[in-house]
């Protein structure tokens, strides 16, 4: 398939399936992971520390750990000292804020509720507020995110 007919496709994509896509977007951003025993998620490729820009460290990846699970200890709590040896002090303080369920699985939930479903109207507050952002001059990376 050309780039050209592509092109064409997408624009006359349905209603429906356009409206799919606009909801997988609003899905990426708005989910994040809970962490349990930290062995399904990624430390540098997901978005899982709690209200702190857009759910991602800013420290530089290392081959050191790869897995939420390896800045835990046995009994499922935090290694301090291995998280303010790898993470810049914003990251780490950030890291050891986020609640962490020991021996249960890690889970997805939605950022923008407490209980962690998603709804409607959080997903269209996230939205609009995305949008105000953006007329202000805020882009979605600055430190005002309120992720």
């Amino acid at each position: 398939m050309t780039r050209t007919s592509w092109r064409t496709r997408k624009k006359h994509a349905s209603h429906t399936w356009r409206a799919i896509l606009a909801g997988r977007d609003v899905l990426t951003k708005g989910l994040v992971r809970r962490i349990g025993d930290g062995t399904t998620t990624s430390i540098w490729r997901e978005k899982w520390i709690a209200n702190h820009f857009s759910g991602r460290q800013i420290s530089s990846e290392t081959q050191e750990v790869q897995l939420v699970s390896d800045l835990l200890t046995p009994s499922g709590q935090w290694n301090e000292s291995l998280i303010r040896e790898i993470f810049v002090h914003f990251d780490a303080e950030a890291i050891l804020r986020t609640p962490c369920r020991g021996l249960n699985a890690d889970t997805w939930s939605w950022a923008k509720e407490k209980h962690g479903m998603y709804t409607v109207r959080s997903a269209y507050q996230m939205l609009n507020d995305d949008r105000c952002r953006l007329l202000q001059g805020d882009g979605p990376g600055s430190s005002s995110d309120g992720d």
